[in-house]
């Protein structure tokens, strides 16, 4: 082309002003397409007279090369920016067919039961290849496809099949011929395969690497930002505990303290202290649990509801407020938590009360509901 000449003839002058050449051109090939050339060239003496020796090398490889990591590189980033496992498993089962030209392409998790590497991600519908949606179980016989691929899961080593069919440690036959599994850490495998023989070259496996290398670190990162929420979460379960449920038991046992101080009998106010002081052990060996198992204890028992409604009603400063208590069954729940329920909606009630447009006193009814299937916390404030 004419921006070629331009550019050799800018590369000649050069070469005759410094001694060096280096320049990219494109020349004509068999078949009237353009091909890539790399020219280097440098001066030297020949018979007292100055000379040249160029040479040239076809560049298709390496171009076709670095646009393939270039295109990698841009996947690989696109990987990193997803939030969860799928999104990115899916973005790398994409990438390795369009890029690396995989066309039998899966990205394979570790199931719940730790038994099975499931299908989660891939660029094509298996089952137009494969029988049935592949699954590799744990403990598969010696040759079949599922050994070979938990062979290279526990032991976390890439493997290269140049062809199934003559691959000694594996017996079943399969519809992929050419095969790279690669480890994905405590996660799964990529398996990037073609239904020809002897397809990869190692620019393939270092790209399936690079691939492989990058979906683990976005599950790294997904695997962070998911204890982050957790450990948020907590955190806002302890918040929750410290600023209400705590809150009602101090509350009484403080009003029930300033009673006992000006009272002939303070018998009384000293069992309704004891009572919210014993709430609040309670309550702090939930926190504890919270603390260190990340989860707070559920102990599912069967609950009087009338008896347990009562007792939380005495749980909080209800004033002259009415309890209205219209149920006589029991259900399964968690006491300590159902007492938390009832106590927080009891304390929100007093807390608003006089919003509302009541008339009379303020009443609180915990019912059946008609379905007789739960209960209802209401009032009339």
């Amino acid at each position: 082309t004419a921006a070629d000449r331009e550019h050799a003839g800018a590369a000649i002058n050069k070469l005759q002003e410094s001694g060096t050449l280096t320049v990219e051109l494109s020349l004509r090939g068999e078949d009237g397409g353009d091909v890539p050339f790399e020219f280097r060239g440098s001066s030297t003496s020949v018979c007292e007279e100055t000379g040249y020796v160029v040479l040239g090398y076809e560049i298709t490889d390496r171009l076709q090369h670095e646009q393939k990591v270039e295109e990698l590189r841009s996947c690989t980033l696109d990987v990193m920016q997803h939030s969860s496992r799928s999104e990115s498993a899916s973005v790398a089962a994409t990438a390795s067919n369009e890029v690396i030209g995989a066309p039998l392409i899966g990205v394979f998790f570790l199931d719940d039961d730790g038994e099975a590497l499931t299908l989660a991600a891939a660029a094509y519908d298996y089952t137009d290849t494969f029988e049935t949606e592949p699954r590799y179980e744990r403990d598969g016989p010696d040759g079949s496809r599922s050994a070979t691929v938990w062979g290279v899961f526990e032991e976390g080593t890439p493997l290269v099949i140049e062809d199934t069919r003559v691959f000694d440690a594996l017996s079943e036959e399969s519809p992929a011929r050419s095969v790279i599994i690669h480890p994905l850490g405590e996660y799964g495998i990529l398996i990037a395969s073609s239904p020809e023989p002897y397809v990869f070259d190692a620019t393939d496996e270092a790209l399936v690497e690079i691939l492989a290398t990058s979906l683990k670190a976005s599950l790294d990162r997904v695997k962070r930002e998911s204890r982050l929420r957790e450990q948020n979460e907590h955190l806002d379960e302890f918040a929750s505990i410290l600023s209400h449920d705590l809150r009602n038991p101090l509350n009484i046992a403080e009003g029930h303290l300033e009673l006992a101080r000006d009272a002939d009998d303070p018998t009384s106010n000293y069992d309704a202290i004891d009572r919210s002081l014993e709430r609040i052990g309670t309550l702090v060996e939930d926190l504890l649990t919270l603390a260190r198992e990340g989860k707070a204890a559920i102990d599912v028992q069967r609950v009087n509801l009338e008896s347990l409604v009562h007792s939380c009603w005495l749980g909080v400063r209800t004033g002259d407020a009415e309890l209205q208590i219209d149920l006589d069954n029991t259900i399964s729940g968690d006491k300590s938590r159902l007492r938390q329920l009832f106590e927080n909606l009891f304390r929100n009630v007093m807390e608003h009360a006089g919003s509302g447009e009541q008339t009379g006193p303020l009443r609180v009814t915990v019912g059946t509901l008609d379905a007789g299937d739960g209960f209802f916390v209401a009032d009339n404030g």
